[in-house]
């Protein structure tokens, strides 16, 4: 049985990212490019290589056109049921190319755990990676336009499709004993050395990036017009420097996955990179992430339907007050800036709808 719902192939890589980047050649983005960066990422478990199929991608190309307009990370309505796997990338800026896509999906790796063959962090988390190495894919074909608010919209969609639950993406060889017999000294030495230089470093490689006032205040206004959006009655929030402080401090630990909040305060974490200068991630970059989950949520069900959601219902969460929110430069690997915010009180509670409709009683 296929994971349910349009993440069965991949989760949306919401990725909105303002960028100055020059516009790519097509050199950059053509059939062949997409082919070997797959085989790449492929190549490294062993894993047999994908061609291109220009009836696959004819269905690429065919809904990535219907994404110019507006460059929403949507996944196509039918790749399930046309037997394709799919993944999308978008980002701000022109000048996106095969490779950021690619590199993003294929960066989910270290977020999949091949013993357990399950996602760290949440379920979906690493499912761009293991569509991209599914073994049983042989045929892929891919699309890229540029959309007319000036940002960049791809979609690879897979054949045959993968993620079918309770399946691996690959499966690796056995090594004999000797092969897996690691010289103990040495992987002692090894350790000792990643933590010395863990030490030394891990002061140096994140920078906190305080918010203007003016950035708070645009934190607040777009949290207040989602809110508004929803068209029932809640309360607006407002900025508190201790949830502030709060954030700054989950930020901090650079990581790309949420963990549970074991304190009283909600919790939305977005992390993006650039190559512009002097790039710092604006408030508008998270947020339009998260209250892009909108169309992920159904009111009726108080569920998520094709999609994650839950940055969205914590955003509109009727009962939340107050926010404040931290942003730090951590500069590790693919892992540019770091957002969080913090949510007083926390929303997503278990059973509790993120907010009601208004009724009369008679």
């Amino acid at each position: 049985m296929k994971i349910a719902s349009a993440i069965a192939a991949a989760a949306v890589v919401l990725l909105v990212i303002l960028s100055t980047a020059a516009t790519p050649s097509l050199a950059q983005n053509s059939p062949q490019d997409f082919v070997d960066l797959h085989n790449a990422a492929r190549a490294v478990e062993g894993v047999g290589e994908v061609v291109w199929d220009d009836a696959v991608a004819a269905y690429a190309e065919s809904y990535a056109a219907t994404r110019r307009g507006d460059c929403q990370l949507i996944h196509s309505g039918s790749f399930e049921a046309a037997g394709y796997g799919e993944n999308l990338f978008g980002g701000g800026g022109d000048g996106w190319t095969a490779a950021d896509a690619v590199n993003m999906w294929v960066g989910e790796k270290d977020l999949y755990d091949y013993d357990s063959n399950s996602c760290i962090g949440s379920w979906d988390s690493c499912l761009h990676y293991t569509q991209v190495m599914w073994s049983r894919t042989t045929a892929i074909g891919c699309a890229r336009v540029v959309c007319d608010n000036g940002g960049v919209f791809i979609t690879c969609n897979y054949n045959p499709a993968g993620n079918f639950q309770g399946e691996r993406p690959f499966e690796r060889a056995r090594l004999n004993t000797m092969e897996r017999a690691p010289n103990k000294s040495a992987a002692f030495a090894a350790v000792a050395m990643a933590i010395a230089i863990f030490a030394m470093t891990a002061t140096t490689m994140s920078t906190a990036q305080e918010f203007s006032n003016d950035e708070k205040a645009l934190f607040v206004q777009l949290h207040n017009d989602a809110r508004a959006a929803v068209g029932v009655s809640m309360p607006a929030v407002s900025w508190d420097e201790t949830l502030a402080a709060n954030a700054l401090e989950q930020a901090s630990k650079c990581q790309k996955m949420e963990q549970i909040p074991a304190g009283p305060y909600g919790e939305n974490l977005w992390w993006g990179r650039s190559s512009a200068a002097n790039w710092n991630g604006s408030p508008a970059d998270p947020m339009n992430k998260w209250v892009g989950e909108k169309g992920n949520y159904d009111h009726g069900s108080n569920s998520c339907v094709g999609g994650v959601c839950k940055h969205y219902t914590q955003v509109v969460w009727s009962r939340t007050t107050q926010i404040g929110c931290g942003r730090v430069s951590c500069n590790q690997g693919d892992l540019g800036m770091v957002i969080v915010c913090s949510y007083n009180p926390r929303g997503n509670i278990d059973g509790e709808s993120p907010y009601y409709t208004n009724t009369i009683t008679h």
